[in-house]
């Protein structure tokens, strides 16, 4: 995962600074090492991303873009801006992609038991007591 970490310094504008991962992610979060990982120096080109002790990438909708119609078309767009992320960090551990594979196939076929507008019913619920 290290030397897939240390190749990532070169792909990073092509994922991190996507117009859509920076619209939906911002960028990279986590905990970060203090100390330079052993076997690299410090003006290592991805001496950033070697460092981090996992990549987070957090999206959080408002309450708006959650009750509106349009809400899983919205997932759809932040999975895909997810995706190569996503890809570049499974690849490095040997793993399947799941994030965004046939994400709207499965959405058409297996549709949520709940819709967005259940969930402000809820809240409303919730603000009444």
């Amino acid at each position: 995962m290290c030397k897939d970490c240390a190749n990532f310094a070169k792909r990073q504008k092509g994922i991190l600074n996507n117009r859509d991962f920076k619209k939906y992610f911002g960028g990279l979060e986590g905990e970060k090492l203090k100390k330079v990982p052993a076997d690299y120096t410090p003006d290592h080109p991805g001496i950033e991303y070697l460092k981090h002790k996992s990549f987070l990438a957090t999206h959080k909708p408002t309450d708006k873009q959650v009750v509106s119609e349009d809400f899983l078309d919205h997932c759809g767009r932040v999975f895909k801006a997810l995706n190569p992320l996503d890809q570049f960090l499974n690849r490095s551990m040997d793993k399947p992609s799941y994030a965004y594979h046939n994400f709207t196939q499965r959405l058409a076929k297996n549709p949520p038991p709940f819709s967005p507008h259940f969930y402000l019913q809820l809240s409303r619920c919730d603000s009444d007591r």
